[in-house]
């Protein structure tokens, strides 16, 4: 029998990638039309007037401006009004920098008033500090530096000696050698005094060290001879030397090997090692990935794995396309046509790459 034609308003949408579609087809109550205006974003002549006129209502507010006047104008301008300075009476005012911003008289006065040599007789000026007959000055822990401070006040220098006419300071620099001061080597702990001509030193100290002409530090010694001890004494046993405790008896085993006879573990002749015919503890061996399965195996017979495949995650139907892995498995498929109910917006998830979805807007007429 032949089939009745039902017109009904619809919407064609086709999917190009995953949750990018196009709308092919928009349908309106008007003519179809193409509409490309910059800042509207409706696709059709009616929802495009109403977004300009809720953009027209934001911007008046209901009303319209027709003209523009300042208040030092008389009359008002219309078209691209510019607004200057002297439209709204403030011509006479100057843009400058608060540095070139100028002051009242009132306000200079009170200052030249504080400006009275009384009052400056209670400053120092900044060219005095740390001069000669000035003012010693303070580094950024607030204590005055050495620079500023007599040569007594600082009489140990501490840095590295390198010859009898040469001192470095801690920061590698020479020092100039000066009589009444000590100098004291850091590496080696040893004081020097400066002669005159060269550095002296002031008295053969004991040196802690590892070298020819120091001394051992005597809490190394002590642990030293501890270890000795314990070993001397069979507490300790030597590095390396654990494996010797099962090398007293050296004949040849003719008992047991940790409790095992020997003919449980040895043919007759005594040297061929005798075969296991099974594992003393079965082992699982398994499958894992795109198969799993497993099987207990002690060696005494074969083992069977029963193999499963691991589900792709496609819900199993009939699909006009399907996608496969790099394995030969289906792992998707899709619908290339899906015809919507009314009131679904989207396609469904099985809509296929290039498949078109018909967005029904309407019932029938």
């Amino acid at each position: 029998m032949p089939i009745s034609p039902t017109t009904v308003k619809s919407q064609a949408i086709v999917k190009i990638a995953a949750n990018q579609y196009i709308l092919m087809h928009p349908e309106t109550d008007a003519d179809i039309v193409k509409l490309a205006v910059e800042g509207i974003t409706a696709t059709n002549v009616q929802d495009a007037i109403a977004e300009l006129h809720t953009y027209i209502q934001q911007i008046t507010g209901g009303g319209v401006v027709t003209g523009v006047k300042g208040e030092a104008e008389e009359s008002y301008r219309v078209g691209q009004v510019n607004i200057t300075k002297a439209n709204v009476g403030l011509g006479n005012v100057q843009n400058l920098a608060p540095a070139d911003m100028p002051i009242s008289t009132a306000t200079q006065q009170a200052l030249d008033s504080k400006a009275d040599s009384a009052s400056l007789a209670n400053y120092i000026p900044v060219s005095q500090k740390g001069t000669s007959d000035g003012v010693a000055s303070l580094d950024s822990s607030g204590k005055v530096p050495s620079a500023q401070l007599p040569s007594y006040v600082d009489d140990v220098i501490e840095g590295t000696y390198v010859n009898t006419t040469t001192f470095n300071d801690s920061d590698g620099s020479p020092v100039t050698p000066e009589s009444g001061k000590i100098y004291v080597d850091t590496a080696t702990n040893q004081e020097y005094r400066w002669g005159g001509t060269q550095f002296v030193l002031i008295s053969e100290s004991l040196a802690l060290g590892e070298t020819e002409s120091t001394a051992y530090a005597g809490n190394k010694g002590k642990q030293n001879a501890d270890n000795i001890a314990a070993i001397i004494g069979g507490t300790t046993k030597v590095g390396n030397a654990a494996n010797a405790d099962n090398a007293t008896n050296a004949g040849n085993v003719t008992g047991s090997i940790n409790g095992q006879a020997i003919s449980t573990i040895f043919e007759d002749d005594g040297v061929t090692a005798k075969q296991a015919t099974k594992l003393a503890t079965a082992r699982d061996i398994s499958l894992s990935g795109d198969a799993t399965g497993s099987a207990s195996f002690d060696g005494s017979a074969a083992a069977n794995i029963t193999v499963t495949l691991s589900a792709t995650g496609i819900t199993p139907g009939t699909y006009s396309s399907v996608t496969f892995d790099a394995k030969g498995r289906a792992t998707a498929g899709g619908q290339m046509v899906e015809v919507g109910e009314k009131g679904q917006d989207e396609p469904s998830a099985t809509l296929a790459i290039g498949g078109t979805f018909y967005k029904r807007i309407s019932d029938a007429a």
